[in-house]
């Protein structure tokens, strides 16, 4: 019987006055598989992915996620840590006002051959459409992290609302598909925004090291 570990959640880098952070991925075969979990088990992609057959060989290799199971899992939580059968760290990066450290990461990143997923907001977006580019076209994911990055715990529910929506719609217009995990800004959520980004499909994740 395999024991179970937990996946410890890290804080990597600033990317845009955010913070860096890591989910729990789980492999098959040679090229690692991104597990959404609590917070989107997310594949850490090992890049460049060979094309054969009209299909690249990670797309053979990662299995359909169940992001609905997932979030029925962890609904109510601010996730950080989640079992896992071998040792991994989950490697994710905010980015929400500048992007002063964002060329640097995703050069070294893409140079590792190390994806990792982004938590963007939709201003980040729209600033910064070229980085976004090299994030997607290099393997990452982009997962929600508000339009505005404002604290949503002093917010109206209806503007909290507004801030998740505004994200998937700027992300929308781009053709950028948005992965269904959600992380607060400044680490603030509370009862009532968790179940709002639950009801809009998300899972809220967070970081272990700040």
């Amino acid at each position: 019987m395999m024991r179970h570990r937990t996946l410890i959640i890290i804080f990597a880098c600033i990317v845009v006055g955010g913070t860096a952070l890591l989910f729990f991925g789980a492999r098959t075969d040679s090229v690692s598989a991104p597990i959404v979990s609590t917070q989107k088990n997310k594949e850490v992609v090992v890049m460049p992915v060979p094309v054969v057959g009209g299909k690249t060989a990670l797309e053979d290799a990662v299995p359909i996620i169940d992001y609905a199971k997932i979030l029925a899992r962890f609904k109510a939580k601010d996730v950080e840590r989640v079992p896992v059968s071998e040792k991994l760290i989950a490697l994710t990066f905010d980015g929400g006002g500048d992007a002063k450290s964002a060329e640097k990461i995703v050069r070294t990143l893409s140079e590792y051959h190390i994806a990792s997923t982004f938590f963007l907001t939709g201003r980040f977006i729209e600033k910064f459409p070229e980085i976004v580019e090299v994030i997607r076209v290099s393997g990452g994911d982009v997962a929600n992290h508000t339009m505005t990055h404002k604290d949503l715990s002093t917010l109206p529910q209806d503007e909290v609302s507004a801030e998740v929506s505004g994200m998937e719609r700027v992300a929308s217009e781009r053709g950028i598909e948005v992965v269904p995990f959600f992380r607060f800004p400044y680490g603030a959520p509370t009862k009532e925004t968790i179940t709002l980004v639950n009801g809009k499909g998300y899972v809220a994740v967070r970081w272990t090291v700040d």
